[in-house]
């Protein structure tokens, strides 16, 4: 599959790439903060929500309105939980903080390079850590659940995000170049 992307977008995958190589080193400076600081979720909350009402695609921006609009379970606890038991973000509302920073940073690659879809690319950046609101149990414990432990954030979130995209009606589960 990797090669697949490589080979019909080598830019995109070189900008990926180089995108998830910047987190691993900033996740390691970060586990040097001496304490953590206390995050401010409504700021926050109110910038990822601006990425989502800019949004063109209906489909892209219905499927984060359902998470970040209408969900109000789930924004209770992404807004409570940390992006991490330990290293990075791991204090209470580190998780929308860690992903607003993800989608601040893919919001400048879509400007430095015009030839990303912008909505698709933003929305990945949103979901990437979708699960943990149910990976990780909330403070003051932060640790794994069972399911945590068993399936991984990236699993659940994967189930996550296609049970919102079922209920979205004639939403495209396929490139029109993937046959």
């Amino acid at each position: 599959m990797f090669a697949q992307i490589y080979v019909e977008y080598p830019v995109a995958f070189f900008i990926i790439f180089n995108i998830l190589h910047a987190f691993t080193i900033l996740s390691f400076f970060n586990f040097y903060l001496k304490e953590p600081y206390i995050a401010f979720p409504e700021p926050c909350q109110s910038l990822l929500l601006g990425y989502i009402n800019e949004m063109e695609n209906p489909y892209l921006k219905e499927l984060m309105e359902s998470f970040f609009v209408k969900d109000k379970d789930f924004i209770k606890a992404f807004k409570q939980s940390s992006a991490a038991k330990t290293v990075h973000h791991g204090f209470v509302g580190g998780l929308l903080e860690h992903t607003l920073g993800v989608a601040k940073l893919c919001g400048y690659y879509c400007t430095a390079y015009p030839l990303l879809k912008k909505d698709l690319l933003i929305s990945a950046a949103i979901c990437h850590d979708i699960g943990k609101v149910k990976e990780l149990s909330l403070f003051p414990e932060n640790d794994y659940t069972d399911d945590g432990q068993l399936l991984g954030h990236i699993v659940m979130g994967v189930e996550m995000v296609g049970e919102k995209i079922n209920a979205i009606k004639g939403f495209p589960l396929f490139h029109p170049r993937c046959p």
